[in-house]
């Protein structure tokens, strides 16, 4: 199934089940950090990553796998230079469209069959 990331629910769904968040992270500080990242992916990779993220180019190389694994963003040659997928680009502009609350407060049964509370 496909989610449909307009729905606070999916977002949440795939956060959960997707990128194997756990149930008691902090929302607002991981939708940031997505969003963080896949707004620099979109803007085209700039600055460059190493003075992007100097600071925890781990944690850079470790989320651009994570995110690649699931499909939000592609690369070529180097994982340094990714690109979002439309995938990618519905996820970011679901995280644009829907408020952090309004993420962390959805429940219900989502796109995939995972019960979200």
């Amino acid at each position: 199934m496909t989610p449909n990331f307009n729905d606070p629910l999916d977002i949440k769904a795939f956060i959960k089940t997707e990128l194997y968040a756990c149930v008691c992270i902090e929302w607002g500080e991981v939708i940031h950090t997505l969003f963080i990242v896949l707004e620099w992916i979109k803007n085209g990779c700039e600055p460059n990553y190493r003075k992007k993220f100097e600071n925890v180019l781990g944690f850079y190389y470790l989320i651009e796998g994570i995110l690649e694994y699931t499909g939000l963003c592609e690369h070529g040659i180097s994982c340094r230079y990714p690109w979002l997928t439309p995938k990618g680009t519905q996820f970011l502009n679901g995280l644009r469209n829907n408020s952090i609350e309004k993420i962390e407060a959805a429940s219900g049964t989502a796109y995939d069959g995972y019960i979200v509370s």
